[in-house]
């Protein structure tokens, strides 16, 4: 279903689109497409409501800075948790501070309701680039290229989630789990795109390209970083064709009949020289 607002199809989707990755890993558990599934059909009727009088997400939205997409993520996150009737939100961004440093920052402490547990939830969202071996986490970049996936995820899985185990006299809570929300959408290659092994099922896909590459004589809107969450349902504004020569990254969706059809990145002819 299309909601009215495009914040609260952006909460619809921190809810439901499918993790990049999920499985127990580490001893924490990285949720996946059921688990999502399952609570959006849960949100649904609040989302609803939400969609009638969306004046506290959008003031939430209107404190952060439009292209930190991570801490627009995290918001959309404690929506979430808040209209949910399986969790109670217990905590976010609590710092642990050591001695003489500080040790880490937990995302969020929730309780589920149905078993009284209290879970520690880290969360995250990535837009990742494939290159070379695709089967090889290494290889895909984010837009920094300073960002891999094997980084990112190395940090959730061995620091992130562990925080709890780690320095449990730091946390607040008796924590009985630690969860994983990864959630993004993987860009491979045009016209090469495949599912591989450490994905979760169903992740979400696009493609990239070089901005030179002859290219289909088809309909792009340019989308800025808080529009690269859910899928465009309605645009009957100007579009324009694929870009050339351009210096930086750009998002943009494929349009057809006033609906998204496809994501991509349109890349500098230079883009992979520039890794570090």
């Amino acid at each position: 279903m299309s909601f009215k607002h495009r914040c609260i199809q952006d909460l619809a989707w921190v809810i439901q689109s499918p993790p990049i990755i999920s499985g127990s890993i580490n001893g924490s558990y990285w949720l996946n497409k059921a688990d999502c599934d399952a609570e959006y059909h849960a949100c649904f009727n609040a989302l609803l409501q939400l969609d009638q009088h969306p004046e506290p997400l959008l003031n939430a939205l209107s404190e952060i800075k439009p292209y930190v997409i991570g801490k627009r993520f995290e918001c959309f996150i404690r929506f979430w948790l808040e209209i949910s009737p399986n969790f109670e939100l217990l905590d976010s961004n609590v710092v642990l501070q050591g001695k003489t440093q500080t040790l880490g920052e937990a995302d969020f402490f929730i309780r589920e309701l149905a078993t009284d547990k209290i879970i520690h939830l880290e969360v995250s969202v990535k837009f990742y680039l494939g290159t070379d071996d695709l089967s090889q986490m290494h290889h895909w970049y984010g837009t920094n290229l300073q960002d891999r996936l094997d980084i990112k995820f190395d940090r959730l899985a061995s620091h992130q989630t562990q925080l709890a185990k780690k320095y449990p006299e730091l946390i607040p809570y008796p924590v009985d789990e630690s969860w994983c929300l990864f959630k993004g959408r993987m860009f491979y290659p045009h016209q090469q795109q495949q599912t591989q092994a450490f994905f979760a099922d169903d992740c979400l896909q696009g493609a990239w390209l070089i901005a030179d590459d002859k290219t289909d004589q088809k309909h792009f809107l340019a989308l800025n970083k808080q529009q690269w969450l859910s899928e465009i349902s309605q645009h009957h504004g100007e579009l324009q064709l694929a870009p050339s020569k351009i210096k930086y990254s750009r998002c943009m969706a494929e349009i057809d009949a006033g609906k998204e059809v496809a994501r991509y990145f349109f890349l500098p002819k230079d883009f992979w020289e520039r890794k570090p």
